[in-house]
């Protein structure tokens, strides 16, 4: 299971990664970067996923500092 706290020490820390589906959804949704990490900061965690062979994920919800929704996984 996946702590929100983690996930937020790594985006704070720039400790992670974007797969390439995750960097063309983002860009699908005309979402910057910095708009996605405010996201994740904010937010807070929806669902919890087990492994499905990329290792555990997790649904979080936020909203960008322009209140725009955004859903990460």
């Amino acid at each position: 299971m996946l702590a929100l706290e983690w996930i937020q020490e790594c985006v704070g820390d720039d400790a992670y990664l974007y797969s390439r589906h995750g960097d063309q959804e983002r860009r699908n949704d005309t979402l910057s970067l910095e708009e996605v990490e405010q996201a994740i900061l904010n937010g807070r965690i929806l669902e919890q996923y087990a492994d499905t062979g990329r290792g555990d994920s997790c649904l979080v919800a936020g909203f960008t500092h322009g209140g725009k929704p955004v859903h990460v996984v």
